[in-house]
């Protein structure tokens, strides 16, 4: 959830480069893992990979990492729910929201996903990454690239600048 500081950061069009940096380094993730899954002939993931090509002590640091990262996506998922509903409250006019309920809530919804089986969290899975595409898409849309942006300067401003009413 930290594209809004690359926006906030780089703009627009840092935020366009980092769209498209990031999606060549996952292009690039996921023909290294099919590469290595090819080779390896065992059920396992990364920590069989992992026992095959480095060894079992290198295997095990491998499925810590796995069980702590997944654990720490878990909590984070939640957390972000919960800064990102306090955030659209705060936005609306709901200064004191509490986003503690939001973050149980997250957590028991994401625990229920997991027991309902591998077919129920692909289905939420290409739901969500659904909206992301369609975000990133609006995002492409809405820079204009070859059109920067003016400055908003006092006497200056078109009626429909934030700006405008603050001269």
């Amino acid at each position: 959830m930290g594209w809004n500081f690359s926006v906030g950061k780089g703009g627009a069009m840092g935020a366009l480069i980092a769209c498209w940096v990031i999606g060549l380094l996952y292009t690039c993730v996921a023909m290294i893992d099919s590469e290595v899954t090819s080779t390896v002939a065992a059920a396992g993931g990364q920590y069989a990979q992992a026992k095959h090509i480095m060894g079992p002590l290198m295997a095990f640091n491998v499925g810590l990492y796995l069980v702590m990262a997944y654990t720490m996506l878990e909590a984070a998922d939640a957390l972000v729910v919960g800064d990102l509903l306090t955030a659209v409250a705060s936005e609306m006019g709901h200064e004191a929201l509490d986003p503690r309920p939001f973050v149980v809530l997250t957590i028991a919804m994401l625990a229920w996903l997991n027991y309902r089986g591998v077919l129920m969290t692909l289905s939420v899975n290409f739901v969500i990454t659904a909206a992301a595409f369609i975000s990133i898409v609006v995002l492409f849309i809405g820079v204009q690239p070859g059109r920067p942006a003016r400055p908003c300067i006092t006497g200056n401003c078109s009626p429909t600048c934030p700006m405008a009413g603050s001269a």
